[in-house]
């Protein structure tokens, strides 16, 4: 909508091997003033490359160290990193704000736009990844329900022929009209969830738009939940993830060839950080 000022919030944590793709999507997005990034005690460059973003871009960018609450990074530490964005966005005059997650690989550059259009309390894209036995387009449903639905249930598009459509709950990427978003407040567990259930009770409602798409990388396939850098760290060396099932079904590639779990990882990160996907 025009004249509607938006602000983006990133939580980074370990995520050196997507920065490069993630910032580079960012900077084109359209109609996003400020950008601010709360960072965990990371084991990578994180820190160092979002210092290095900062220098370059053209956005106002804010990096804050999250609330020290341990090592482990669990839902009610996230929860209170969006609690203290919450603190600060309620010091600025921004009409809403893009919730985004660093491991989301494409955005459409005019995404605030077109999500806005709908004049939507809480609105998220149509989130996509790529699954390894099913090399399509699939909903990315980790976070995402369908309103008075089935949790996990996974859609292929085109999902209510492209027409916007009501949810449970969303995360990854959505905006967020400044006064639900400061009329509730994130916890465990699940706070994505939490908070969006919260909202819905208060009135809220939580939309998707089916007809803007952005793709989410399927972190669940690499196991990098609970051993992020191992994982990152074998890729690197060209080696399969140690965290996948030895018994796990094996991909089939576009051209027909059989490939291995591992070494369908090690293609799919390669072609990821080359920029290919």
């Amino acid at each position: 909508m025009v004249g509607m000022k938006t602000i983006a919030y990133t939580p980074v944590k370990n995520a050196s091997i997507w920065l490069p793709v993630f910032t580079t999507q960012l900077e084109r997005l359209e109609g996003v003033d400020e950008v601010v990034f709360t960072y965990g005690e990371s084991d990578d460059l994180t820190l160092q490359m979002l210092r290095d973003y900062s220098k370059k871009s053209k956005k106002r960018i804010r990096i804050k160290k999250e609330p020290p609450l341990g090592q482990v990074y669990s839902s009610a530490q996230i929860g209170k990193t969006y609690e203290d964005f919450q603190k600060y966005f309620e010091t600025t005059d921004y009409d809403q704000v893009l919730m985004v997650d660093a491991d989301l690989m494409r955005m459409p550059q005019n995404l605030v736009a077109r999500l806005s259009r709908h004049k939507k309390d809480i609105i998220a894209p149509y989130i996509w990844t790529l699954y390894h036995d099913a090399p399509t387009q699939m909903f990315y449903d980790s976070y995402v329900f369908r309103y008075k639905g089935y949790r996990f249930h996974p859609f292929s598009p085109p999902l209510n022929n492209g027409k916007p459509l009501q949810l449970d709950s969303v995360g990854t990427c959505f905006l967020i009209k400044r006064k639900p978003f400061l009329d509730t407040t994130y916890g465990d567990p699940y706070p994505h969830k939490k908070f969006c259930d919260e909202s819905r009770e208060k009135g809220y409602e939580v939309w998707a738009d089916p007809s803007t798409a952005v793709q989410h990388v399927d972190l669940g396939r690499f196991g990098m939940f609970h051993h992020q850098l191992e994982v990152f760290q074998a890729m690197q060396r060209g080696e399969p993830n140690p965290y996948l099932y030895a018994d796990q079904t094996p991909y089939i590639t576009d051209s027909g060839q059989i490939i291995s779990t591992g070494e369908f990882d090690v293609q799919y990160i390669k072609a990821y950080t080359q920029g290919v996907i």
